[in-house]
Order: C-alpha cells, then structure tokens, then sequence
C-alpha cells in the first residue's frame, strides 16, 4: 500500500534532482514540491501508508537513528547519493539548543508540527568566540558513526534570526551556517529533504570550553521505536 505513494514522490522528486541546474530553478522546484506534501492530507496520506505495512515499517527502520544534535531522524525515501527523505522529531520537552554548523549538501525543510528558531551565522573576527571542528562521517554509509576532529578558536556573527511555525517551508545552502533552538514543551517535527553531498565533512562551532564528544555512535531505531515515532506525529497532525 505505502511503495507506490513512495515510488511515485521518488520519481517526482528524481525528475526535479535529476540535473544540473546552475540557476537555481532545482531549488525552487524542490522547494514546491515539500510544500505540497506537506498540506495536512498529503502528508497524513503518506505516513499512513508507511505505518500500515509491517515490511516498509523494517525497512525504514534501518535508516532510522538518534542524532547527537538532539532529534530523532525517521527515514521514508532514501534515494543516495541524489537524495533521501527523513522526519526529523524533538520529543516534548526536548527543548534542544544545536551547535553553529553547516552541512555536506543543501536541503529543504518544512515544519509538520511545533515550532523553533532557526538563527543564521557569519564568520566575524568581531563575533562570539568559537571553537571550531571538522566534522566526518566515518563506518558503513548507513550507520556510519560521527567523528570531530578539532580545528581551532574562531568567531562567529549571527547575521538573521527566524521563528518558524506550521508551513513555513525554506532552503538553505550546504555553506550556510545555522543552528536550530527548539523551545516548545510540545511535539515538533519537519520533513527533511537532503540533496546530493558537494563536499566530504561539516564545519561545526562550539562556544569556548564547552566541549564535545570526539566521537558519537549512530544509535539506529527498532522498527518498534520508528512506528511509535510515525505514531506520534501522525496523532499530532489527526488533532
């Protein structure tokens, strides 16, 4: 029941990620096509389907995990190395602060349920004080651990702050610098588009002293636990 609503979103989304697209109108395309998944009954449609075959259930599992930012991340599409499709879910009372990082590869986002505040960075000499690391994927593609390997002391500016809310939908580039504060006491979830990796590691930004972990292990999920998790956000979007 839920593999033809996947198969056909993948060959929408591979028509759209197929190409190259130096002017941008890929970002665009993909851009529309989140949001109109993301209307109430669409993505409800989806998940459902998902949630009801015992098979898809196992196999979604399997690209399941905790991710050390402080989310849950629920695979649907994985579509590598041109794309994957995830929900990425912070449990009530979460109330996560992330660390100042990019990524490997653009992605669209859009909010489901709950809310946060996304602020955008700019290295600045004049800015907060940072310590930065290089961040690398390390192990089998699917459960690689995350490694960080320290760079040095730098300074980082906050150049824009963004409250989102239900339906706001956005792109950010791979070199965008950001991080995500989550306050809510409530559920919140967004569905989570990665695009193709353009470079091999991440850069990521802790205030001084702060410290981290060297490396983090890739928690998977049970195909128990990923149901729960679709449970919830489908019961969030039923209200």
């Amino acid at each position: 029941m839920g593999a033809p609503m996947l198969t056909e979103l993948a060959g929408r989304l591979n028509d759209v990620l197929g190409h190259d697209d130096p002017a941008g109108n890929a970002e665009a395309a993909v851009l529309a096509e989140i949001s109109a998944l993301v209307q109430r009954q669409q993505i409800l449609e989806l998940l459902a389907s998902v949630r009801d075959d015992r098979q898809m259930l196992a196999a979604r599992a399997q690209l399941s995990y905790h991710h050390p930012l402080g989310f849950v991340s629920l695979g649907l599409l994985d579509a590598r190395p041109r794309f994957t499709l995830r929900l990425h879910l912070w449990r009530p009372g979460s109330r996560t602060l992330e660390h100042v990082h990019n990524h490997r590869f653009g992605f669209a986002a859009a909010l489901l349920c709950g809310g946060y505040e996304m602020q955008i960075f700019g290295l600045d000499q004049a800015g907060i004080p940072m310590t930065e690391y290089r961040e690398q994927l390390l192990g089998r593609d699917r459960a690689a651990d995350w490694h960080l390997e320290h760079v040095g002391d730098t300074h980082v500016h906050p150049l824009a702050t963004l409250m989102l809310q239900p339906g706001s939908c956005y792109w950010l580039g791979a070199e965008t610098l950001h991080r995500i504060w989550v306050p809510s006491a409530g559920l919140c979830c967004t569905l989570f588009l990665e695009t193709a990796a353009i470079k091999p590691t991440t850069a990521v930004f802790t205030e001084r002293g702060s410290g981290v972990a060297a490396s983090t292990p890739r928690r998977m999920l049970s195909r128990d636990a990923y149901a729960r998790g679709l449970d919830a956000v489908i019961g969030e979007l039923s209200r």
